[in-house]
């Protein structure tokens, strides 16, 4: 079968569909179903592409999963049953003959959850704005269950009437993690490597987040565009980067305190200086760009321990050579990111954390 459209249904909704169960035969062919007016509180999806199911073959729920990450604006809440509406349904026997089927409840069947694990949104959920999102980055589906009533027509299955109102039992396999992106702020004075708190401007909400010693580090050319120069850090690095007005990707979940904790934190730089290194490194441990203006480089956390790699390199590659600090010559080509050094609020440079070296200039 087609999907057609998707919809999350509250657990207060308690809805009846109150449809004849006898209706009228219909060819398994029918493009058109009838359609089912919307009710307050449902979120409601439509596929961007065409998106075909066998009911027979869900994979444990991996492709209806893969839906619910296109959800925008769900409201925090409780949802207990998830919808899903079709059109150009099949049903073929074993040998290949098809038999026309009984669309029931305005050619829709529900996914029911079991085993006490309702789908809780604790905030909206919102891909809409451009800089900044909340929304699911993993939800798997445990297909544990499935009803389809066929009745037999004689003594042959080829006159069967199929009434085609399958129950789907299925339960969230837990964690569901999420995917939240926006500017940083509030980072924790008493962060350290192994723990420490900070705050995310998501689609204009405030979300209190949180990492632990288990969080994997990155830092990100980009991360609301997608970039894929994309390099792995130490936490002992990444909590030191980790400052207010970065633009991060955390991924993970929700704790019962409704504190995000991080299992990945990607980090995208506010700030950034490119050029050519003049005359190498200085005594104090920084190295001038040839540019004017603020135009010093004050590697972090140190000389030693910044991350340094290839600017020479594609970035879409993924291959960056490490590189290190002795790298850093005259004439040489880095591009700085980091956050801007003030001295008497005068900007007088960058803290870089992530400095990438390319091949001497002219």
């Amino acid at each position: 079968m087609e999907v057609v459209k998707v919809a999350l249904l509250p657990a207060s909704d308690g809805e009846f569909d109150g449809e004849d169960l006898d209706g009228e035969m219909r060819d398994g062919n029918d493009s058109q179903p009838p359609a089912e007016p919307v009710r307050s509180g449902w979120v409601t999806l439509v596929p961007s592409s065409r998106t075909i199911i066998d009911l027979l073959k869900l994979q444990n729920g991996k492709k209806l999963a893969r839906i619910l990450n296109h959800f925008d604006n769900v409201p925090a809440g409780t949802y207990n049953k998830v919808r899903v509406f079709y059109r150009n349904v099949r049903v073929v026997l074993n040998d290949d003959s098809e038999v026309k089927f009984h669309p029931t409840a305005h050619s829709h069947f529900d996914l029911h959850f079991v085993g006490g694990r309702d789908l809780v949104i604790p905030v909206t959920t919102d891909t809409t704005y451009p800089d900044s999102w909340i929304k699911f980055f993993k939800v798997k589906l445990d297909v544990v269950g499935l009803k389809i009533k066929i009745v037999q027509q004689g003594n042959n299955w080829k006159g069967a009437k199929v009434i085609l109102r399958p129950q789907i039992f299925v339960e969230f396999v837990p964690p569901i993690l999420y995917s939240i992106a926006g500017e940083a702020f509030n980072v924790g004075s008493a962060n350290s490597a192994s723990s420490g708190t900070f705050d995310i401007d998501a689609v204009g909400r405030t979300i209190h987040a949180a990492y632990t010693d288990t969080t994997n580090w990155f830092f990100d050319d980009n991360v609301l565009a997608g970039s894929d120069w994309i390099v792995a850090v130490t936490g002992s690095i990444g909590f030191q980067a980790l400052q207010d007005r970065a633009i991060v990707e955390a991924i993970g979940r929700f704790d019962s305190g409704l504190v995000f904790t991080a299992r990945e934190l990607a980090i995208t730089f506010p700030d950034e200086r490119s050029g050519l290194v003049a005359n190498g490194w200085r005594a104090d441990n920084t190295f001038v760009i040839r540019q004017a203006g603020d135009n010093v480089v004050f590697p972090k956390p140190s000389r030693t321990t910044a991350y340094y790699d290839n600017l020479s390199v594609n970035p879409v590659s993924l291959s960056h050579d490490p590189l290190h600090e002795s790298d850093i010559d005259n004439n040489v080509r880095v591009r700085a990111r980091g956050y801007t050094n003030f001295d008497n609020n005068v900007p007088i440079g960058i803290n870089a954390f992530w400095i990438s070296i390319g091949s001497a200039g002219p």
